[in-house]
């Protein structure tokens, strides 16, 4: 399956804990990521067909929740920025 580089990092930190629960929870399948430092996008499922489609479909939804996530944080970002970036009001008594 073909997975953007810049999402490994999410899979393969913590010593490959998201790995170790994928295969747990789908049969055991081996799931392969490039070394890092290369650009390849291919990652490597081995196991029971059923399996591997399962994993595969599990990957997938992990990727899109990082997408969602990284565009709510990039909008907050984006607002609070806006706001940071707003001259002082200074506050009128009367």
């Amino acid at each position: 399956m073909v997975v953007d580089p810049k999402h490994h990092r999410h899979f393969v930190i913590r010593r490959g804990q998201v790995l170790r629960e994928i295969a747990d929870e789908y049969g055991g399948v081996m799931v392969s990521f490039p070394r890092s430092g290369t650009q390849s996008d291919k990652v490597t499922l081995k196991g029971a067909k059923d399996c591997v489609e399962a994993a595969k479909k599990r990957i997938q939804e992990i990727i899109e929740d990082l997408v969602c996530h990284r565009k709510a944080v990039s909008s907050i970002l984006c607002c609070f920025s806006g706001v940071l970036l707003e001259p002082a009001v200074q506050p009128s008594f009367m």
